[in-house]
């Protein structure tokens, strides 16, 4: 005869994991775009400056499920044709005509050493991406935490 005993209710412990997963669920589509939204406006801060369409065409799309986001560029198009916008962040100097060297604009507004960090010039959209992961899963594990707290609160 047993001293004592805990009773595990497997059916109690499922509703709970479900509730836990609703709770996260909710919180994703605004986490998400809260996210992309931050990316976008490192992006833009270090795509190169011209005539401003190439920053203005930095869009955030989000998918109807609210579980994708797409930071979208361009398209914008150079006078040859060309996909500006493909050429400035890949820094293709053939397409562009010589070395890329970024111009007044870029170089006024600028917050750092060009092509690097938060400074304007190449891979604008990775760099950006980059900078924002590094904190993100910080941060979103601590918003998760919060909305299990809450699904979890009085169990």
């Amino acid at each position: 005869m047993p001293s004592g005993k805990v009773h595990f209710d497997g059916t109690a412990f499922v509703r709970h994991l479900s509730d836990i997963t609703k709770a996260v669920q909710k919180k994703t589509p605004e986490a998400l775009r809260a996210l992309a939204e931050e990316v976008r406006d490192g992006a833009v801060a270090r795509a190169p400056i011209k005539s401003g369409e190439l920053r203005e065409s930095i869009r955030v799309e989000m998918q109807p499920s609210g579980r994708v986001a797409d930071i979208v560029v361009g398209p914008v198009y150079g006078k040859g044709g060309y996909n500006y916008a493909i050429a400035m962040h890949e820094g293709h100097p053939k397409v562009i005509g010589g070395l890329y060297e970024l111009g007044e604009l870029s170089q006024a507004y600028s917050d750092g050493p060009a092509h690097y960090g938060k400074g304007i010039g190449v891979k604008f959209l990775e760099r950006a991406f980059n900078a924002v992961y590094r904190s993100a899963m910080k941060r979103l594990a601590g918003d998760y935490a919060d909305a299990i707290r809450s699904a979890t609160r009085g169990r």
